[in-house]
């Protein structure tokens, strides 16, 4: 993970389901393996969800995922969507 980006994920204030010492982990999963452990009905790829108590909602869609080309880029959109969920 490129360091600008983890220092933003790190600074980031918003609940996240996987914890840990240094706030937060991400699991990054290829399809077939996101498919058996979560078993999302009509994901797409490469995408983000946001996990709750039921289920998954779609947080980054592969059409807004494909369309970044870079890391501010990608960090703006994650502000617009923490915004845009009120998280």
């Amino acid at each position: 993970m490129k360091k600008d980006w983890k220092n933003f994920i790190n600074d980031l204030d918003i609940p996240v389901e996987f914890k840990k010492k240094d706030k937060f982990q991400f699991e990054f999963l290829h399809k077939d393996e996101f498919n058996e452990k979560y078993n999302v009905a009509d994901a797409k790829f490469p995408s983000a969800y946001l996990m709750d108590k039921s289920g998954f909602d779609l947080f980054i869609s592969q059409y807004e995922m494909n369309a970044v080309k870079s890391i501010d880029e990608l960090k703006n959109l994650v502000n617009q969507k923490i915004k845009k969920f009120a998280l």
